[in-house]
């Protein structure tokens, strides 16, 4: 749900991960040069205990990256598959909700939007809810007369589903 944060942490703890691999690569060269890299059980300086410390913390940082990385890959996957083969419906908005809970300050507080929407066929209602806003986007929605918004939803589970905010987004311009 919030592809933006998985994408920014996956490139953070890369890059930190990446600098730690980095310095690691430092210290085998500088062994490698002043007598050779020995294994054994106990190291016998301090560059080498700063070698493996330094390769253990870089390569434990590539796990998450690669976990994120994942996820945002799995995420942005299904939905451009619900953009080409899941069904446009448009749900009702239903209410505009601000998450303190996500805010780092009282001026980037993220908004939710909920949707409702009732199925024809079984007659049953679901409730959609979008990613995070980073505006408060009810003004520019009853300035512009939008109650609906699409919602791509898969044929088989219309609990899997992606709602578009992209017309909300490219009109907005967020500082």
């Amino acid at each position: 749900m919030y592809t933006r944060a998985y994408k920014f942490l996956a490139w953070i703890f890369f890059i930190i991960g990446a600098a730690f691999v980095i310095a690691a690569a430092a210290c085998f060269f500088a062994l490698r040069t002043h007598g050779g890299v020995q294994f054994s059980a106990e190291p016998e300086s301090d560059l080498q205990v700063l070698w493996i410390v330094f390769a253990a913390v870089g390569v434990s940082m590539w796990i998450p990256s690669a976990v994120l990385a994942c996820v945002y890959t799995s995420i942005r996957r299904r939905q451009v598959y619900l953009r080409s083969n899941g069904t446009r419906v448009e749900a009702a908005v239903d209410q505009i909700t601000p998450v303190y809970a996500q805010a780092y300050s009282t001026s980037s507080i993220p908004y939710l939007i909920t949707l409702r929407w009732t199925n024809s066929r079984d007659g049953k209602t679901y409730i959609y809810r979008s990613e995070p806003l980073r505006f408060n986007p009810e003004r520019y929605m009853m300035e512009h007369g939008i109650t609906t918004l699409p919602v791509y939803v898969d044929r088989d589970n219309p609990r899997r589903y992606f709602v578009d905010t992209g017309e909300l987004m490219k009109d907005v311009v967020v500082l």
